[in-house]
């Protein structure tokens, strides 16, 4: 785990969050505004979905904060299973750097993946060698058209990997 990642201001605020949520529930429409009006970090946020939102630290890591319970959930999964995956496969995951309770910091990998029938099969053959690795590779394939859910996965340039920058829906 790295130090110092995040400032004890950053840490108080987010913990402030996850009070709140764990206290009160919030409808799908205005969580992540609810969210953000809360959290207010020194970050930009570069992405998110219904259950958390990504935020550049700008050295070569972002930041997964939870908009819901699910999003915790997410977040934990995704740090178990990048400290228990004990597969070549894991080379596939985005490094997990740090975490806590709903948060995660994860290697930023920036470079998208084409989205050709090259890579599309490339995407099915991991998702099928994960499978038989034990691992459900949710959230890679989308359930209604079969197509790899780009935004989703990356390029890692130094060696040549797909990289799955959202496996916190994944199961063992």
């Amino acid at each position: 785990m790295e130090d110092k990642l995040l400032t004890s201001n950053d840490l108080k605020v987010i913990n402030k969050w996850m009070k709140k949520l764990k206290e009160k529930y919030y409808n799908s429409k205005n969580k992540r505004n609810i969210a953000r009006s809360e959290l207010k970090l020194p970050y930009e946020e570069i992405g998110a979905g219904l259950y958390r939102i990504v935020f550049d630290l700008k050295n070569g890591f972002v930041l997964k904060v939870a908009v819901s319970k699910t999003g915790i959930k997410n977040n934990k999964n995704e740090a178990e299973i990048y400290k228990k995956f004990k597969s070549s496969l894991r080379s596939h995951l985005a490094k997990v750097i740090d975490h806590g309770y709903g948060w995660i910091i994860m290697e930023k990998v920036d470079q998208k993946v084409s989205q050709n029938d090259e890579n599309r099969e490339k995407v099915l053959k991991l998702r099928k060698k994960f499978l038989r690795r034990g691992m459900r590779a949710s959230d890679i394939i989308s359930s209604s058209s079969k197509e790899p859910k780009w935004k989703n996965i990356r390029y890692r340039e130094k060696d040549n990997l797909i990289i799955f920058i959202d496996y916190g829906p994944f199961r063992y």
